[in-house]
């Protein structure tokens, strides 16, 4: 907010007539709020994922994944202090019918979290479904393995109609529903916690 008092205080001193812009300024202003929201939100973290497959192994469906969790300066400082930081990656899966409404017939979360340990400065992944841990010995390590999914489970395969036409939906977000009690009132009504991904889609195969 200093960098908006200058402005504020010109504000003030300015000749009662110039304190009510024409249709032109108000244009001008407006764009130049548009330019200054991008920029703030271009240097934004978020998440992207970048490919996914999907196969079927022992009557099971799975998918891999790559994602890439770019954290702001907000979350990476409250990972810095100790705080875990969970991720849920979202599947469904969506029957397409060529003549009426989709059916989603299918719908998991997986949950991951990141934790750092200044005492033996270490980062621990943990996947939260099989209560797996690695550790890792610095940021870009951990977030590269963070976002390496492999043999994610997403459906039985005699679930699955044998000629239905199958849509696979895959979603990354900061789960704010784990963090700390105290630390999610702030986290809802902060833009710096409202990390997610598009929804990426591909068709079963």
């Amino acid at each position: 907010m200093d960098f908006i008092m200058p402005y504020y205080k010109k504000y003030l001193s300015m000749p009662p007539i110039a304190k009510h812009p024409t249709i032109y300024q108000w244009i001008s202003i407006c764009c130049g709020f548009l330019i200054l929201i991008t920029t703030l939100y271009a240097a934004d973290g978020n998440f992207h994922i970048n490919s996914a497959i999907s196969y079927k192994l022992d009557k099971t469906y799975y998918i891999d994944a790559n994602i890439t969790y770019q954290f702001n300066d907000e979350t990476l400082e409250a990972l810095a202090n100790g705080v875990a930081l969970s991720i849920k990656v979202s599947t469904e899966i969506i029957l397409q019918h060529p003549w009426w409404w989709n059916e989603r017939i299918e719908r998991k979360h997986f949950n991951y979290q990141i934790q750092y340990y200044a005492l033996s400065e270490q980062y621990i992944i943990r996947n939260l479904q099989t209560k797996k841990e690695s550790s890792y010995p610095d940021q870009k390590s951990a977030f590269n393995a963070l976002g390496h999914i492999q043999k994610l489970p997403i459906i039985p395969a005699i679930r699955l109609q044998r000629d239905g036409k199958y849509l696979i939906k895959l979603h990354a977000a900061l789960d704010i529903e784990a963090l700390p009690y105290l630390l999610r009132p702030l986290a809802y009504i902060s833009p710096d916690w409202q990390l997610e991904s598009e929804w990426y889609s591909w068709h079963l195969k």
